[in-house]
């Protein structure tokens, strides 16, 4: 029982201490005040708590077949409610009402357009500008451009945007440096030529990086609740200048650009698009770099070697966005309507022509990039001289489980052939880790022998003593004595090898036949055409002495001497 009542008295206690609590904070709020908001927030939450409470004793009353005595309540509780809705609604009207009063109107500022800023530009004011930021950072270089950056960015930051005339792409390709009058371009262009190239490629680099983060919406980072604006008109406009009058800061900054806005490329020995991608700019970059290429339109080499080594491996994937293949193709089909046909680096050319050879297996292929796919491979495959790399590739390709990728690779080899006798070392190099692939060569010949009119395309000769070469390393590959050129390395063919050599050795003797035969062939050809040349200059000479002959004793004539060509057989002066 002491227990008990010590629980009971307790909780008591912890009652009384609570109600007290209560009473204290309804007085100290009572006294505060509290505002209307709150006040109506919690007389509705109360309302609405009694309007349920009394609603499910109602129910619960009905339920028990209890008279119902409270009608007369709960309708004036209704009526209660109700007049407080209509005021609520009142009160809302009244604010809306308020808020709708006419205020009167800001004069708008009608904004200039770049044209007008870039006519107004006033070239007294550019130069003292440019005077003020050399003197006061003197050898600071870096800081003087980025000045200058500056100030042209915010000439034209609170300019109406204008769009750019619809004209031709060359055209296109001027603005917005088209903006600013020829006399504002003059000063510029004095001054950046001043500076050294070291600095101008860094200066560029810092161009490109901004134009390309805010191109992707990385510098649109909300400050106080508003977006970071910027034209960007200030830093291209230095973009075009530096391009067109040191075309180098681009090709100095193109292994920058890549590293940075290219994702890495899976190493591969083979250069094999089935082992690993050739991988461009990803596409969010393109755009923007498309165009800072495409300023350096001036010098083909460039720009090309810029498109084919970072663009055409992007816009090539089947995934490639239109607007960033569109943008890029643009520029493509521009330089070749120019007649751009310029030397491409070995590396670049054989990724281009890989990616070439993928594009025209593609039946999905867009019909604007199907359409350049062959002028690409006339700039990029070069078959009068054939580099090991390329032959490398192509060899690789030659054995392709893919049929039309498989058979380009094997029509391009067998064009080397005929044009480029170093292939036929190259060939002689990559066969003992290319035994399949060099079957496949030989098979390709042996249908394609009437067809293709290879019999004439090859130097059979050629072909035999290589076949003989072939002979003796499969020899040493099966015995185990074959020595590795750079390593120096011996080792013996893998059970895979020992099956690619069996099948190479029956291609190869069906192919020899045809292979003598053409040999022969033209081995007579060759003496034939030699011996006609012999006969040829024998009757020249004949008929040339004969000449001679003729008109040293026939001279004698006057016919010999009025005639125009005595002067040339018996000189000015005519006969003796």
């Amino acid at each position: 029982m002491d227990g008990q009542w010590q629980t009971v008295n307790t909780q008591a206690k912890k009652q009384e201490k609570f109600l007290k609590w209560k009473a204290e904070k309804e007085k100290e709020d009572k006294e505060k005040g509290k505002s209307s908001k709150e006040e109506k927030k919690e007389n509705d939450a109360r309302f609405k708590k009694e309007q349920e409470l009394l609603q499910q004793e109602f129910k619960a009353r009905k339920a028990a077949g209890v008279p119902d005595i409270d009608n007369a309540f709960f309708s004036a509780f209704t009526e209660e409610q109700e007049r407080r809705r209509r005021k609520d609604e009142q009160r809302k009207q009244q604010n809306r009402t308020a808020s709708q009063k006419q205020k009167p109107k800001a004069a708008v500022v009608q904004k200039p357009t770049y044209s007008e800023v870039g006519a107004q530009l006033d070239t007294a004011a550019l130069s003292g500008a440019i005077t003020q930021y050399s003197n006061k950072y003197a050898g600071n270089y870096d800081v003087q451009l980025k000045c200058l950056a500056d100030y042209l960015e915010l000439l034209f930051n609170d300019a109406e945007k204008e769009e750019v005339p619809d004209k031709s792409y060359l055209d296109k390709l001027q603005f917005p440096l088209a903006y600013l009058s020829q006399e504002a371009v003059v000063v510029l262009v004095k001054w950046l030529e001043r500076i050294p190239e070291d600095q101008l490629a860094a200066f560029f680099w810092f161009l490109v990086s901004t134009l390309v983060t805010v191109s992707v919406g990385k510098s649109q980072q909300k400050v106080g609740g508003e977006a970071s604006k910027s034209s960007m008109v200030g830093l291209k406009l230095l973009v075009q200048l530096l391009v067109r009058i040191r075309p180098s800061v681009l090709s100095k900054n193109l292994p920058r650009i890549r590293s940075t806005y290219a994702p890495p490329a899976k190493q591969s020995s083979a250069y094999s698009l089935l082992d690993a991608k050739s991988l461009g700019l990803e596409p969010q970059y393109v755009p923007t770099l498309v165009w800072v290429f495409s300023q350096a339109y001036r010098q083909p080499a460039l720009s090309l070697l810029a498109f084919l080594h970072l663009v055409f491996p992007a816009i090539s994937e089947p995934t490639a966005q239109p607007h960033v293949r569109d943008s890029a193709l643009s520029f493509l089909e521009f330089m070749l309507s120019r007649g751009a046909d310029v030397p491409v680096e070995d590396s670049v050319a054989v990724s281009t022509v890989e990616k070439v050879l993928f594009c025209q297996a593609d039946p999905k292929v867009n019909p604007r990039l199907k359409a350049i796919l062959k002028p690409l491979l006339s700039i990029a495959f070069d078959e009068a001289a054939v580099s090991r790399r390329m032959f490398q590739m192509l060899l690789h390709h030659a054995a392709s489980p893919r049929e039309d990728i498989r058979d380009e690779a094997l029509s391009r080899i067998f064009l080397a052939f005929s044009h480029d006798a170093s292939v036929y070392e190259a060939w002689a190099e990559l066969y003992p880790h290319h035994i399949a692939h060099s079957n496949n060569v030989l098979l390709y010949l042996d249908h394609h022998w009437e067809n293709h009119d290879l019999a004439n395309a090859v130097d059979a000769a050629k072909f035999l003593e290589l076949l003989k070469v072939f002979k003796k390393v499969n020899e040493q590959l099966l015995t185990g004595t074959y020595t590795e050129a750079k390593s120096k390395k011996v080792r013996k063919a893998t059970a895979s090898e020992v099956v690619e050599i069996s099948k190479f050795t029956v291609t190869c003797g069906v192919v020899k036949d045809k292979l003598r035969d053409s040999a022969s062939v033209q081995a007579r050809r060759s003496s034939g055409s030699s011996a006609v040349t012999q006969v040829l200059v024998l009757v020249a000479g004949s008929l040339f002495g004969g000449a001679v002959y003729f008109w040293l004793h026939c001279c004698q004539t006057d016919v010999c001497r009025n005639s125009p060509l005595a002067k040339y057989i018996v000189g000015p002066a005519g006969c003796p």
